[in-house]
């Protein structure tokens, strides 16, 4: 009886090693690509490798956006048809430095920063004269000149300030002071009223901290025979713009000079931007008003 169960044992236990050792076989056929199926006889699997993400694409917006920067910058030089706009410098009279030649542009989009620096000088000068532009005004600079002029009146320009050539005809003459700190223009016109009733219009074009028109001094000066009304303020600028929306520009400062001609239309030059470029450029300012001549 002994030896009888222990021969069943043993037949039992080849048995079992037969089936573990055909379950392995079968796995390492899987493993070598054939599949590997579980105990109970089921089917093989296939394990696929995961997909690779196509990023192509990314490369495209990314061209795509230095593309469109590219054609933006483009654009704003183009836009001067003097050539390339100059670096703004690091205070008012630093624009152009270096440069032997005066360039005279044309500020013809408003996109451009010229072209804003032109629309704003239009609507300060429309705003402190009260757009009263003189009969027949022409434009009066010339590509040849290195000064403003005023029929017969003229001022040298600072060398490293930019002369701009008018687009408003009521406008005589035109510069543009480049800043880093913000671009100030100065404007030269003429204006058929009194002394008085242009200081009133500044007045309230300049406004205090409270919101209360800025009080003026004016300075009384001879200057090449004219007497000349000096002004200077400093505050919120009130703007309507063509659509006759006021806009303000805080920190702003104003600088002008009214000269009266006796029987003849005064001649105004304005001076205007942000605060810290005017105080930058009050010295040479003062310089050129105070070295005004005749032709």
């Amino acid at each position: 009886m002994g030896q009888d169960f222990a021969a069943i044992r043993g037949v039992i236990g080849a048995g079992i090693w037969a089936r573990v050792l055909l379950v392995s076989s079968g796995c390492l056929v899987g493993l070598s690509g054939v599949g590997c199926g579980d105990s109970s006889g089921g089917s093989a699997t296939t394990q696929n490798p995961p997909p690779e993400l196509d990023t192509s694409y990314l490369e495209g917006l990314e061209r795509e956006r230095l593309a469109g920067e590219a054609a933006q910058e483009e654009q704003e030089t183009t836009a001067l048809a003097g050539g390339p706009e100059p670096e703004a410098g690091s205070d008012a009279g630093s624009a152009g430095a270096g440069s032997e030649d005066r360039e005279l542009v044309a500020a013809r989009q408003s996109q451009s920063a010229l072209g804003r620096t032109r629309d704003m000088a239009r609507d300060v000068r429309n705003a402190l004269s009260g757009g009263a532009a003189s009969g027949g005004a022409v434009a009066e600079t010339s590509p040849d000149e290195h000064y403003v002029r005023v029929d017969q009146l003229a001022w040298d320009v600072p060398e490293d300030w930019q002369i701009i050539i008018p687009s408003d005809e009521a406008i005589r003459g035109e510069i543009r002071i480049g800043s880093k700190l913000g671009n100030a223009s100065a404007v030269f016109s003429e204006a058929d009223t009194s002394v008085a009733t242009v200081l009133r219009r500044w007045s309230g074009q300049v406004l205090d901290f409270v919101g209360d028109p800025v009080r003026l001094r004016p300075t009384e000066r001879q200057i090449a025979g004219y007497t000349v009304h000096v002004v200077s303020a400093s505050g919120t600028m009130v703007v309507p713009d063509d659509s006759g929306v006021q806009r303000e520009h805080p920190f702003w400062a104003l600088r002008g000079a009214i000269v009266e001609r006796p029987g003849e239309e005064l001649v105004l030059a304005i001076l205007f931007g942000p605060e810290d470029t005017v105080r930058m450029a009050d010295a040479l300012w003062t310089e050129m008003i105070e070295r005004m001549y005749e032709l």
